[in-house]
């Protein structure tokens, strides 16, 4: 190989681990996985993933990104009847949910 072709294949290859670099940090591979809690209300609830729990809080509908294994559970804070949802997100695509019209009410998924 002459230098010329030498340079541009190494240059390529940086383009190339550069550009593979960014989409695996990025997570432009997919959408992922998330937790949806959905209340026209306030909510408090408990997330736990592969990395760890947390507790979570909001006032309508709010997402959280998850990784691997994931339970979430979500509960009204007020006593109203409207519904409130709960759902894991993978690819776009709800694979789990539960929802309750209850006053107080509390639902949970695991998946």
């Amino acid at each position: 190989m002459r230098k010329t072709e030498v340079k541009t294949l190494t240059l390529l290859i940086s383009v190339v681990m550069i550009i593979s670099f960014t989409v695996t940090l990025t997570g432009c591979l997919g959408p992922g996985k998330e937790v949806k809690i959905i209340y026209d209300g306030s909510w408090r609830g408990e997330i736990e993933d592969d990395d760890g729990s947390r507790s979570v809080s909001g006032y309508g509908t709010e997402s959280f990104e998850v990784s691997g294994r994931v339970h979430a559970t979500a509960e009204k804070t007020d006593g109203d009847i409207r519904e409130i949802t709960i759902q894991i997100i993978e690819n776009d695509e709800v694979v789990e949910e539960d929802s309750t019209t209850e006053p107080y009410g509390k639902v949970s998924v695991t998946g």
